[in-house]
């Protein structure tokens, strides 16, 4: 007698984590302090406050799922066409949609060495692999070249990088696109471009209008602050967005989440305000780990890549700074395991972080030199 042995997983799926989301709570309790997960610890302003409590009052109905009010504000504010835009149920929605589209059982898709986790994530949920650029760097184009294959349909480039903060120059992705077959899509995930002050940076925008094979991701999960109401879009040639949009679920993206967007657009001031404070506190904790015998990776973004040296003493430091109530990134889902991520927190937040990580270090000098 056959015995049913039930279904069946698809096989990338058995070897495959979970994405690891950062963690909110220290022994059972809520963070005093969460650094984990590149969030804006500021408050959101009193009038997008007002507008999530306003959208409160429809969510008995569906969203419009065109996003029409967002994608006007998007196109006056960044001077682009509205036909070129689509938004998503944050910017992951559209990384798994630009796969879905584009990419087939058998295909390549490359990234960085260390990539956004979940672009292997969309591609392999195909069949597709994934090719990383092999490199001591954490951004080397010639590496991410060398990576393309005959079988590569798509490139996802996030830029600046996650995990490190790096960023490469317009230049750089000229350079790219150009030696790039012109059957391979270019994604340009700029998620946290508006933290950028480097004057040679570009978000994408201006690629997506010279080519027809570049698309740019942005998102209002992290200097808008609405990470929790998930709203991503994306600009790109009308072939790519009209798929997407097939694609897309009815909906998808939340009634709440459009209007505390559109909303939050009209405070360009306070974006600027944001950026220079994280600027002026990243520059400052860069300094402090550098004090501290760290080895602080120069960051774009509103977060620090700090190298411990070693596993033991970065999962130390992790358990350390837990302990007192401070929640960071343990980078070993990146494979670099003696490494912690440092979002920029509000300026209490960082000095508190400081005491504790000064801390922890003289303890473990006091310990080494015993």
């Amino acid at each position: 007698m056959m015995v049913s042995r039930g279904p069946e997983v698809k096989a990338y799926l058995q070897t495959m984590a979970v994405y690891p989301v950062g963690d909110s709570t220290t022994h059972g309790q809520r963070a005093l302090i969460n650094l984990a997960s590149n969030e804006n610890s500021m408050p959101l302003s009193d009038a997008v406050q007002q507008a999530l409590i306003e959208a409160m009052s429809y969510v008995n109905r569906y969203s419009n799922n065109t996003c029409m009010e967002v994608i006007d504000g998007l196109a006056v504010m960044h001077a682009i066409d509205p036909e070129k835009l689509v938004c998503g149920n944050g910017s992951s929605e559209l990384i798994f949609l630009l796969a879905e589209a584009f990419v087939s059982a058998g295909d390549d898709v490359v990234i960085w060495k260390h990539g956004y986790l979940l672009y292997e994530t969309a591609a392999r949920r195909l069949g597709a692999s994934i090719v990383r650029a092999a490199s001591s760097q954490f951004m080397d184009v010639n590496a991410l070249l060398d990576a393309v294959t005959e079988r590569t349909k798509l490139v996802y480039i996030d830029n600046p990088n996650n995990p490190s903060g790096a960023y490469i120059s317009i230049d750089e992705l000229r350079y790219l696109r150009q030696n790039l077959r012109k059957d391979i899509l270019l994604v340009i995930d700029a998620a946290y471009a508006e933290y950028v002050v480097a004057e040679d940076y570009d978000c994408g925008q201006r690629l997506v209008d010279e080519y027809d094979n570049v698309c740019m991701l942005r998102s209002f999960s992290k200097i808008y602050g609405l990470a929790g109401a998930r709203l991503g879009w994306m600009y790109g040639p009308r072939e790519v967005i009209k798929a997407i949009r097939i694609l897309q679920q009815p909906s998808s993206t939340s009634m709440v989440a459009q209007q505390a967007a559109i909303v939050a657009m009209r405070e360009p001031e306070r974006i600027v305000h944001i950026c220079h404070q994280n600027q002026y506190l990243r520059n400052q904790f860069i300094d402090q780990c550098i004090t501290l015998g760290l080895n602080p990776h120069s960051s774009q973004a509103n977060f620090v890549l700090v190298d411990f040296f070693s596993e033991h003493v970065a999962r130390h430091v992790f358990s350390e700074l837990k302990r007192h109530g401070i929640l960071v990134r343990p980078m070993a889902a990146y494979n670099l395991k003696s490494y912690l991520r440092f979002t920029i927190g509000i300026s209490q937040e960082m000095d508190t972080l400081y005491v504790v990580l000064f801390e922890v270090i003289t303890q473990l000098s006091l310990s080494k030199n015993k």
